[in-house]
């Protein structure tokens, strides 16, 4: 099975302020895996009006880069500006499979049936009341299953 996702992406909200240091700590920690860093009206669940901009960066999701997502926040929720870059998603030959807007509480899958099946079949017991644990753990089984060693 083709990993569900390979390519994660957050956003730098802060155009005229800066990030906390916490949050450039974890574009840092990031850097090896930047893919593209641009300019966006558009990302996945937001859309700007106007002319206005924010800074997006699309990295590589592998073991090391997983391990910085999972420990620099205690919660999917947690990935809020300026504290930490906003607006996690994870993509899949350019579609987004999984999205956040953590400032509004908001966290969706984009799942076609055979993505469905392969996420919930990799989680534990009763998943849907394991929290982010739970999630994380399903994510980096489904992510690391389709890499090659």
């Amino acid at each position: 099975m083709a990993p569900l996702a390979v390519v994660f992406g957050v956003l730098d909200k802060g155009r005229g302020t800066r990030m906390d240091e916490s949050g450039r700590q974890v574009l840092r920690r990031l850097g090896d895996h930047l893919l593209e860093a641009d300019e966006v009206q558009a990302w996945p669940g937001s859309l700007i009006m106007g002319t206005s901009t924010q800074d997006r960066y699309l990295f590589r999701l592998d073991d090391e880069s997983l391990g910085v997502l999972t420990t620099a926040a205690s919660s999917l929720f947690g990935w809020v500006w300026p504290r930490l870059p906003e607006d996690l998603h994870l993509r899949a030959d350019g579609s987004t499979v999984f999205g956040t807007a953590a400032r509004e509480d908001d966290a969706w899958l984009e799942l076609t049936a055979g993505e469905y099946d392969a996420v919930v079949g990799r989680l534990p017991g009763d998943s849907c009341s394991s929290g982010d644990e739970a999630v994380i753990a399903a994510l980096r089984r489904t992510c690391s299953r389709g890499r090659t060693r």
